[in-house]
């Protein structure tokens, strides 16, 4: 596809901005929205003038620059661009509603894309109790939730959600042996695996498979375990 016109840019780049809460887009988050929302081949996107400088973006730059002028956007800070109340008004642009996804994909708020920090955080506030406490290994994961949960509270953030960036233990498909269980959050060998569940974490078998994305049948008990168990009874 040919590159579009600055004309035929004016709308999907206010429409993006609409998307933001008012804090600013960067220009060149702008100008690779526009190539997606335009489904611009790289070839098309690295078109040069003659001076340089790439066609695509110096035409978005320029319809940026024109709807400055005409007081649809605004520019809050070097580099950034937000939309203005006008050009709601105008367009009947809606206010940003995160949960409500546009048509042109928004990059994640910046809490989310910090999510790892505070599980280092999380982390190391870890290593440091355990290296001046006498802790048994199987109490480090819930220290580490615990603290997790800490941290997001501090931040304002529902303490749940700690639970999206929680890997397993052990990969899924590997946690079932004939001998054993290997509980998924702390990785622990185990012939039976709901009592373990419910001392260590509070947890019933039904929540640590709806946690885990496991299937009805997933097993809390060895095989082996459950065959010796039933020969015993005989």
């Amino acid at each position: 596809m040919n590159v579009p016109k600055t004309s035929e840019m004016r709308h999907p780049i206010l429409e993006y901005l609409g998307q933001s809460a008012g804090q600013g887009v960067k220009v060149s988050d702008i100008i690779e929205a526009m190539a997606k929302h335009f489904k611009l081949t790289k070839k098309a996107q690295g078109g040069k003038t003659p001076g340089g400088g790439k066609i695509f973006a110096g035409k978005v730059s320029n319809t940026v620059i024109n709807l400055r002028d005409l007081g649809l956007v605004k520019t809050p800070r070097r580099g950034y661009v937000a939309i203005t109340q006008k050009a709601r008004d105008d367009f009947h642009i809606p206010k940003a509603q995160p949960e409500k996804a546009g048509a042109i994909k928004q990059r994640p708020v910046p809490f989310n894309e910090d999510a790892d920090k505070f599980i280092q955080m999380a982390t190391t506030i870890t290593a440091s109790y355990v290296a001046n406490n006498p802790v048994h290994f199987e109490q480090i994961p819930e220290i580490i939730r615990s603290i997790y949960g800490e941290l997001l509270k501090l931040k304002g953030q529902p303490a749940h959600a700690q639970t999206t960036s929680q890997q397993p233990a052990v990969p899924i498909e590997n946690s079932i042996a004939p001998g054993h269980i290997i509980c998924l959050e702390c990785g622990q060998d185990l012939k039976s695996l709901k009592r373990h569940l419910w001392t260590h974490n509070k947890m019933t078998p039904d929540e640590y498979r709806k946690k885990w994305g496991l299937s009805p049948s997933y097993p809390m008990v060895a095989e082996k375990y459950t065959s010796l168990q039933s020969r015993t009874a005989k």
